[in-house]
């Protein structure tokens, strides 16, 4: 959905997410033995000689250990976890100059039985303000302490930021997607639209993950956002990622603007009607496109300087960035476009900064800059060739562990 065409800042937001046991622990000396073996072993990305953190195609941990569902969801098969494929076909994205990153920060969270049970109601639209609103339910409830604050959009300084929620239920299974999600009032009323599908307000958090709040794409919150203790720990992130970029960056239908997106998309932010077109020959560069940088590039070609660039890479080499939503539009921010990646709030308040311009966090800018020119469109992307098809990247997605 349309968001403010000024920085959002939303660093102070306080969370009650509770931390959750990510996997058993492992001896160390069955870690090392593995870890050991992996290195000896481990042909993809030998040619890497910069000084950057080792990142070897396979983390002892996430192969040998089954997974938990709250830190890494989804079938394995799902858009989310499959890794782009030897057949891949990669096109031109034709991006511009960058002027500005930051995050779209997503509210993710494991509710527990002895949280009160909040129902959501309908805010007055996506503001500012999104509330004080009417009394019209949205048709869902879900568990919530009466401690967890999200602040209204603001007018000044304008701010409309997403707000995109995933709210899992205490069976740890079901969950809801909103969006914008709104509570700025301790114990207050919960304001958000629910995402659904065909009348099905719910999702199973071990399965497909496909559909959501983002309601510029119709994608998920739950999926492709950056979770706790990914961008700065060793284990590599083992799944796709999530882009927006300014409006006119995307193709636009001449005959029907409400149909400017592609699979996985299911539909488009109401800008794309209303702002013009970045390229009117790039039909692939839509809405809903899968984004992935191609296997001839290298951390060393890019000359990438921070650990959270190099973590970044092999992510969107290996599994690519689906497009979910538009940053806004009407500017142009030192020059040039902007761009957000999803990440989990948390991560945001308490691990690192993805704000960067030409002048500020100027390392992380200009690898993120890097890394943005470094994309190409997986253009055959299809329900039968998710990351393109052929042999995959990666090895698959362990087995749950809960």
């Amino acid at each position: 959905m349309k968001k403010s065409n000024n920085k959002i800042s939303c660093r102070n937001l306080h969370s009650a997410e509770k931390k959750l046991i990510f996997c058993d622990k492992i001896s160390s000396l069955f870690f090392i033995s593995i870890a050991g073996f992996l290195i000896l072993s481990a042909s993809c990305k030998k040619e890497e000689t910069a000084p950057a953190p080792s990142a070897p195609p396979l983390n002892p941990q996430s192969v040998f250990t089954p997974r938990n569902k709250f830190y890494w969801p989804f079938d394995k098969t799902s858009i989310w976890n499959m890794p782009i494929g030897s057949n891949a076909i990669y096109k031109a994205a034709d991006f511009g100059p960058l002027g500005l990153v930051y995050a779209d920060a997503e509210y993710i969270y494991q509710s527990s039985i002895t949280d009160p049970l909040q129902p959501v109601y309908l805010p007055a639209g996506f503001g500012p303000p999104r509330v004080p609103a009417g009394i019209t339910p949205s048709y869902v409830s879900i568990y919530l302490p009466d401690n967890y604050i999200v602040p209204d959009a603001t007018l000044f300084p304008f701010s409309t930021p997403n707000n995109a929620a995933a709210m899992i239920d205490p069976d740890s299974i079901t969950y809801y997607e909103l969006e914008p999600f709104t509570r700025p009032d301790g114990a207050g009323k919960v304001y958000a639209y629910n995402a659904s599908r065909n009348g099905v307000t719910t999702q199973n958090i071990k399965g497909d993950g496909r559909w959501g709040a983002h309601f510029g794409s119709g994608l998920s919150t739950l999926g492709g956002s950056i979770r706790v203790g990914e961008i700065n720990g060793s284990a590599p992130i083992s799944h796709a990622l999530k882009l927006e970029f300014d409006t006119h960056m995307y193709w636009k239908n001449p005959v029907d603007a409400s149909k400017s997106y592609r699979w996985p998309a299911d539909n488009c932010d109401g800008n794309t009607a209303n702002y013009g077109i970045y390229n009117t020959t790039n039909q692939s560069l839509a809405v809903g496109a899968l984004l992935a940088i191609p296997p001839d590039v290298t951390i060393t070609s890019l000359n990438l300087q921070t650990a959270q660039a190099r973590k970044i890479f092999y992510a969107l080499q290996d599994y690519g960035a689906y497009i979910v939503d538009a940053s806004g539009d009407g500017y142009k921010p030192n020059g040039g476009y902007s761009v957000l990646i999803c990440a989990e709030k948390k991560v945001i308040d308490t691990e690192f900064s993805f704000d960067g311009t030409p002048t500020e966090n100027v390392s992380w800018f200009n690898d993120f800059k890097a890394l943005i020119n470094a994309l190409k469109v997986v253009d055959n992307n299809t329900p039968v060739s998710i990351g393109g098809g052929g042999i995959p990247r990666q090895t698959m997605a362990p087995d749950f562990s809960n």
